[in-house]
């Protein structure tokens, strides 16, 4: 079966909103455990405030308006590499020996400077992204971790929890928060803007062949 032969294998679930629309239920069962809380209410409060600092990183921001993408640095050493620039190069940056070292393993035929810099972005991206994303994420989130107590968190939540004398309700309420707030993590998020630019590069066209790099990957041995 074609996962693709509709709509739905690219968009998505339609029914992913319904599953996602937890905010009600979440207020819903916050309120009841602020009423059992008491006086000691503000506990609660304040760590749903926490949550909330997590989840409000400006991702439009910090994936599409950044100057160091997630891509951004393979794709200048690709180019820099394509055009048989070297390391004294003052646009040089760390990813460089990455690509030098594939671009002198896997010499290519295309006479096109944009042509070879587009194969070897596609070629390095997943290797690129597993070696670099995590460190990306990392400057994204130490700007929110310096907003966000991640241990007073944790230590209110433990609070709550003893004051109700169990952990069911939080660990419910945690997921309710996760399923309306956290619907797709930072990570994923992170990769899919990358897929998203590995496709368009695949779907660039050689001027030499008049062949997409698509088919000029598959082409190749």
């Amino acid at each position: 079966m074609n996962i693709f032969a509709t709509e739905q294998g690219i968009l998505g679930d339609p029914g992913y909103a319904r599953q996602h629309n937890t905010f009600q239920a979440f207020l819903t069962l916050a309120r009841s455990i602020r009423k059992r809380l008491g006086a000691q209410a503000y506990k609660l409060d304040e760590y749903i405030r926490q949550l909330l600092i997590a989840c409000s990183i400006p991702l439009e921001e910090e994936f599409f308006d950044r100057e160091d993408s997630a891509t951004d640095a393979l794709a200048a050493s690709c180019r820099m590499v394509a055009k048989g620039g070297g390391q004294k190069d003052p646009q040089a940056n760390g990813c460089y020996s990455f690509v030098r070292a594939y671009a002198q393993a896997h010499p290519l035929q295309n006479q096109v400077d944009n042509t070879r810099s587009l194969i070897y972005f596609c070629s390095l991206l997943d290797d690129y992204l597993a070696m670099g994303m995590e460190t990306m994420i990392q400057d994204i989130w130490s700007d929110t971790a310096g907003r966000m107590d991640t241990v007073l968190a944790d230590a209110l939540f433990q609070e709550i929890c003893a004051l109700l004398g169990q952990e069911e309700e939080m660990m419910r309420l945690n997921a309710l928060f996760a399923q309306r707030f956290l619907s797709v993590p930072l990570r994923h998020f992170a990769y899919q803007i990358a897929a998203n630019e590995l496709a368009r590069a695949l779907l660039e066209r050689d001027p030499e062949t008049s062949c997409e790099i698509i088919r000029l990957l598959l082409a190749s041995e």
